[in-house]
């Protein structure tokens, strides 16, 4: 995702009348979005909302929270973050090892 699309995507949030402080909680200004760096991906499963906390529910999920790690990824936005980013139990970042 790039900087110009991150702007689009708070500049429509604005537009529909959310506050700036609201937008930042669920989603980084331009250039300081996780998915810049290119080593992120956003997980999704069938019968479950695309982008929503119920992911958790899912076996998808399950899997990740045991298996994940082998692969070198850490979901980035457990609840109660040091960011203070809503959790999101769908994004998940690949780390260096």
């Amino acid at each position: 995702r790039s900087a110009s699309y991150q702007l689009r995507i708070i500049q429509r949030k604005l537009d529909h009348g959310q506050s700036i402080g609201e937008i930042l909680r669920v989603s980084a200004a331009p250039g300081y979005s996780e998915h810049h760096c290119g080593r992120v991906v956003d997980i999704t499963t069938p019968g479950y909302a695309t982008l929503e906390e119920e992911f958790e529910h899912s076996p998808a999920y399950a899997w990740l929270q045991h298996e994940a790690s082998r692969f070198r990824f850490t979901l980035s936005y457990p609840r109660n973050n040091h960011h203070g980013i809503a959790y999101e139990p769908w994004h998940w970042c690949w780390r260096r090892a």
